[in-house]
This record gives C-alpha cells, sequence and structure tokens, in this order.
C-alpha cells in the first residue's frame, strides 16, 4: 500500500509493502511503496530486509523501514505498537480437537518430531494457536499472506519467516496436506 497520499496503491504479484521513516524528521511521514521480494533494498542496512505478514518496523540508524506482505500491511493502522506480550496461564491454552502434532519429512532445518499447543501467539493471528516442538526451537504457527501453517523456530513468531510451510487455511495445522510432501499428523490418529 503506497500512502504518502491519499493515494493507494495494491503492490503486483512478487512485490511487497515498503515503508521508510526518517527517524532524524521529527514529524515525517513515512514513505511507503512496492518493491520487489527477491531484490535487495538499495539502503546500507546492517541486516537483511526480510518480508513478513505484518509490518515490524527495524531500526538503523537514521531510518526506519519494514517489508511486509500482508493486505494493506504498512498502511497507518497496522503501524506496531510494540507493547510487550502479556502471560497467560495454562486456562489460557487455546482450544484444539489435537493438542500433539508429529510432524515427518521436514528434513530441512530439521523440524520433525512431535509439537504441543502453547500459549504463545503470533500479532497477525492471535485467535489461531501455536505449537512447539518438545526439544528444540521450533513451532507451527499460522502465516499471513496465502502462506498458511508454517514452521519455523521462535524469532519466526515475530518476523514470518519460515522454513516450511502448508499454504492451509484450515483451523488446525494438521488438517490437509503441506507442501513439499510434510506431513504433519495428530499423535494419536492414523
Amino acid at each position: 500500500v503506497n500512502t504518502t497520499t491519499t493515494h493507494l496503491t495494491t503492490c503486483r504479484e512478487g512485490e511487497a509493502c515498503v515503508t521508510f521513516i526518517q527517524n532524524y524528521k521529527e514529524g515525517g511521514a513515512p514513505i511507503r511503496g512496492c518493491f520487489s521480494q527477491t531484490s535487495s533494498l538499495p539502503l546500507p542496512l546492517p541486516f537483511p530486509l526480510l518480508s513478513s505478514p505484518l509490518c515490524e518496523l527495524q531500526e538503523a540508524g537514521p531510518v526506519s523501514t519494514c517489508m511486509c506482505t500482508t493486505t494493506g500491511c504498512n498502511g497507518d493502522q497496522h503501524q506496531p505498537t510494540h507493547q510487550p506480550r502479556q502471560p497467560r496461564d495454562v486456562a489460557s491454552l487455546p482450544s484444539v480437537s489435537c493438542p500433539v502434532l508429529t510432524v515427518t519429512n521436514a528434513d530441512f532445518a530439521d523440524c520433525n518430531g512431535d509439537y504441543s499447543v502453547t500459549e504463545e501467539r503470533v500479532s497477525w493471528a492471535a485467535d489461531r494457536p501455536v505449537y512447539a516442538h518438545a526439544d528444540k526451537d521450533r513451532f507451527i504457527f499460522w502465516n499471513a499472506g496465502g502462506l498458511g501453517w508454517s514452521i519455523g523456530k521462535r524469532e519466526y513468531l515475530t518476523s514470518g519467516s519460515h522454513w516450511h510451510r502448508s499454504g492451509l487455511d484450515s483451523r488446525e495445522p494438521w488438517q490437509g496436506e503441506w507442501e513439499d510432501g510434510v506431513k504433519v499428523q495428530c499423535r494419536g490418529e492414523d
């Protein structure tokens, strides 16, 4: 979405919404537009800018920037609030039909194994459950922008990055076939 004035632009397939904010200009308006997801931004950033479902501003000296993939994600109404996550108790675990999942054929990044439902949430899908691996820094979470259920590390719960994805919009991650032969099954069901 490009909202430097009142003009709205929809990014094309393969593009992400981009926002730049000049930190040294007090009250300066954000600069917004579309940019290819496969190109490097022409900025001297000390880190790679990865696209995620929501605009997560990353500060680099005089500039803050984000690249996001959900329609309208960089509009004013979607700017991050950076509020800390509130702790939850066991009673707040989401109601799911399958609390333990078994993942197979997810060899890349060593994502195979058992995952249990947690109190974790992703900001862009607070109503969806997040599952944690029994032994590793691996999580199953729902991703926006048509990615569906995804597997990644804890860091990806805020960025939306992933190693495996389903493309599914199912209620739970085991309800449908994942991409690239990854199998996610309810433990105890055949």
